[in-house]
């Protein structure tokens, strides 16, 4: 069911201390800033042009208007959908380091829920099963050379959340984003993807926004048991990406380090909005996901949930925002501005409320058909990056 919306639920037992998780290793022969060949799932960042991220317009011919959200999922349509199958037995989890034999990208360590100010910034959007879309917006942000490899140096980025769905590269997507996050970490920088309302509605088994490509990328997904009894109510076409979304699945604990809400220096990040209400649980509700994710709790926590919920509010993306309940989120939460994805917006990234909240859903996937852009904040500044999207050309 649909959360109250003001706190997480009260009956979630205590969690248990998440395993510490070892460093991530460099794949064996590659160059050390080069993002690696995954091949076939982890799409390579290969020789790619690069348009130099600016502050002014680049030309990106001529680019559809992205489409109308129309067919979103409600949160309560989300709530009421067919449960999860069982969390993976704990024998079928693999080790914290995956090995680079198994087809998986080696996983980080857990997010913090707050981290001090770089000194610079990047975020971005949804990228809905766009293996494009993430290069392009790698490459507006000058955080990819040409050749695939790690040029944003200290650079900390940020993705929204909604990776997956309605796109065909799922599974390239989310390997793509643990690589680039390794290398980024070899210079000083760092790369967050958060959750999204996508992700949490895969981890609870409700795959309506999944494409035919989709489902079968997962089928040689190492650690996953397709003929466990738990599954045998879903189709053989959908069992392998259940299989690997669910609790204790291998994409599961991928999505169990990253966070809902993170605070990067003086600026919120989340995927669609905080109300007042949630501005004090960010810490327990990542930490209480975590748990979940990783099949610790029998239930998603009741914030994810929740049509006014931080993966669900449109409050401040949509319509007439009110800034005086902004205003109240950032006293309380002790930042200068919130970033938000989840919404497409037909202008292009843009702001409201003198800035104290970003707009970053400019339907970035092909699903959408908009423009490539980025938001940079450095040394206190905020502007847009836009660039073009990425057609193969080598140069």
């Amino acid at each position: 069911m649909v959360g109250s919306g003001t706190q997480l639920a009260a009956t979630q037992p205590t969690l248990a201390a998440p395993a510490p998780t070892p460093s991530r290793p460099s794949p064996a022969g590659a160059p050390a800033n080069a993002v690696p060949a995954v091949a076939p799932h982890a799409a390579v960042l290969a020789a790619t042009p690069r348009p130099a991220a600016q502050a002014a317009v680049v030309p990106t011919g001529q680019l559809a208007p992205p489409a109308p959200i129309g067919a979103e999922p409600t949160a309560a349509a989300v709530a009421a959908a067919t449960p999860v199958a069982a969390a993976a037995p704990a024998s079928a989890a693999a080790p914290a380091a995956e090995p680079a034999t198994t087809g998986l990208p080696p996983l980080g360590p857990d997010a913090r829920t707050r981290i001090p100010a770089p000194s610079r910034v990047v975020a971005f959007g949804d990228l809905h099963g766009d293996i494009t879309a993430l290069r392009s917006a790698l490459l507006a942000g000058g955080l990819i050379d040409l050749h695939g490899r790690w040029v944003g140096g200290n650079t900390v980025v940020v993705q929204t959340g909604d990776q997956i769905d309605r796109g065909d590269a799922d599974r390239e997507v989310l390997d793509l984003l643990e690589y680039v996050d390794a290398f980024a970490r070899e210079a000083g920088g760092a790369l967050y993807a958060l959750n999204g309302n996508h992700e949490v509605m895969n981890a609870r088994g409700y795959m309506r926004y999944v494409t035919r490509a989709g489902f079968s990328g997962f089928r040689d997904v190492p650690g996953i048991d397709i003929q466990d009894e738990a599954l045998a109510d879903v189709s053989s076409r959908k069992r392998a990406r259940v299989a690997a979304f669910r609790p204790g699945g291998p994409y599961a604990r991928m999505l169990a380090r990253r966070n809902v809400i993170m605070i990067v220096g003086d600026s919120v990040f989340v995927h669609g909005g905080i109300l007042p209400q949630y501005a004090t649980i960010a810490d327990e509700l990542n930490k209480q996901t975590r748990a979940w994710l990783r099949g610790q709790l029998a239930e998603a926590p009741s914030a994810l949930l929740a049509a006014d919920g931080p993966l669900w509010s449109r409050d401040f993306s949509e319509g007439a925002v009110n800034c005086e309940l902004l205003a109240h989120t950032l006293a309380r939460m002790s930042v200068a501005r919130m970033v938000v994805g989840h919404t497409t917006q037909d202008a292009g990234i843009n702001a409201a409320c003198d800035g104290r909240v970003w707009r970053l859903d400019v339907g970035m996937s092909e699903h959408y058909g908009g423009p490539v852009q980025v938001l940079e904040i450095a040394n206190g500044n905020v502007r847009v990056l836009r660039g073009e999207r990425w057609t193969g050309a080598t140069g």
